[in-house]
């Protein structure tokens, strides 16, 4: 999964005119993997020796390094296109 966000995230980024393009699929990868930890626990397919206080754990630490990625990017966002400050665009 590594990977392949670092494949596509690299090529959007130098296809969308966004500095941070990264957050996007950062938070999609979160969201799936959340969604499928919790769907294998409420279906049952969960081992004995598995507790879904580890699946919460993980949620919980992954989305506050996601919401200091959302505040990251609303901030690179804003001041930014392509690398390029918003004042220098339109001389």
């Amino acid at each position: 999964m590594f990977i392949s966000g670092l494949y596509w995230g690299s090529k959007e980024g130098t296809d969308l005119p966004i500095y941070d393009v990264g957050f996007r699929f950062h938070f999609a990868t979160y969201l799936v993997h959340n969604l499928i930890s919790e769907a294998w626990f409420v279906f049952g397919f969960n081992s004995v020796y598995e507790g879904i206080q580890v699946v919460h754990y993980t949620a919980i630490i992954w989305g506050m390094l996601l919401l200091i990625h959302f505040v990251i990017y609303m901030r690179v966002k804003r001041n930014s296109i392509n690398g390029l400050d918003r004042t220098d665009l339109f001389e």
